[in-house]
């Protein structure tokens, strides 16, 4: 996948040990999984269901998008929220400038 130019966002296991190289002020940090530098960023996100029963989970998503300044943590976590909430077949993506 690195060398197609294509992008990753996805939920890692929590025990996942990471070595911090970078550490971000947004919280997020740049570990190397494998051969890839990539972004972790760590949330807890709530839902709310219909019936109002609610929960929290608490995520740690790794990010290939490495840039904090340009790729805010808050929103890709949004992003990662909404895809996973969202009516199957549906889809979203980042678009990125350039």
């Amino acid at each position: 996948m690195a060398g197609t130019g294509a992008q990753f966002l996805g939920r890692i296991r929590a025990n996942r040990r990471t070595p911090v190289l970078v550490r971000f002020a947004d919280g997020s940090y740049l570990p190397v999984i494998g051969s890839v530098a990539v972004r972790i960023v760590e949330a807890q996100i709530g839902a709310t269901c219909k019936d109002s029963t609610s929960s929290t989970g608490s995520y740690r998503l790794a990010i290939t998008l490495t840039d904090a300044r340009c790729y805010r943590a808050g929103a890709l976590v949004a992003l990662y929220h909404g895809y996973e909430t969202s009516p199957a077949g549906a889809a979203r993506r980042i678009r990125t400038s350039g």
